[in-house]
């Protein structure tokens, strides 16, 4: 019975595709033109995929920094670094600038990182400090995401780098995760790093593992 109602459904869907439409608005007529409607736009998506020269996701076609900048953003929301919604935002903002220069992005991430602190100073301040801990932690990162196409580095740049900062260490105060701010001896003086006391580990001696970041990543970003 099942094998018999699948060959009828095959035949309709046949017969609507490449039949005649009835000219009465009947169900199949609907259904017909639902089908050639879903085919048109199958064949722009491949026509699309054959004239563009990009394999990959591009938030903003043809601006391939920006684009990975906010997969960057987009791809930290699972476990806290970012929200979709607030990152949408700063797309939304950059999609209505006038021109895409490095300038724009500053100014929206800045923006949206601004408001986020914000919430985190509000919550912080009502005593609610585990609502506050995620919102540093996010206002941190878009503070970080906006400084790093300012170049050469300003004091406007060195200004929201150090609000990220101060950001990440307001989430280290406030998070239920255990993190120590650190120096760690080197050469003639230190380099400032952050030691994340293993979870859930029964041993008398705990695993430690160091990451040391690369050109264009920070400590803060890598913990996200």
């Amino acid at each position: 019975q099942c094998r018999s109602r699948l060959r009828n459904i095959v035949r309709t869907r046949s017969l609507l595709c490449n039949g005649p439409l009835q000219s009465a608005p009947t169900r199949e007529s609907r259904t017909g033109d639902l089908c050639l409607s879903i085919t048109r736009k199958l064949t722009m998506t491949e026509k699309a995929k054959t004239t563009s020269d990009d394999h990959y996701f591009m938030y903003f076609p043809g601006n391939y920094r920006w684009s990975a900048a906010f997969i960057s953003m987009l791809g930290t929301s699972t476990w806290g670094g970012s929200d979709i919604g607030e990152v949408d935002r700063i797309g939304r903002l950059l999609k209505a600038a006038p021109k895409q220069t490095d300038e724009a992005w500053f100014d929206a991430s800045v923006q949206i990182a601004n408001e986020t602190r914000a919430h985190a100073a509000r919550y912080e301040k009502s005593g609610h400090r585990v609502s506050a801990a995620p919102f540093y932690l996010r206002a941190c990162k878009y503070y970080q995401m906006a400084e790093r196409f300012r170049t050469p580095k300003d004091a406007r740049a060195l200004e929201i780098y150090q609000h990220s900062i101060d950001c990440f260490h307001a989430f280290t105060r406030m998070t239920d995760v255990k993190i120590e701010i650190v120096e760690v001896p080197f050469v003639d003086g230190s380099m400032p790093g952050y030691f994340v006391h293993a979870q859930n580990s029964t041993a008398s001696r705990k695993p430690a593992v160091v990451f040391f970041d690369g050109l264009d990543v920070t400590k803060e970003i890598q913990y996200m």
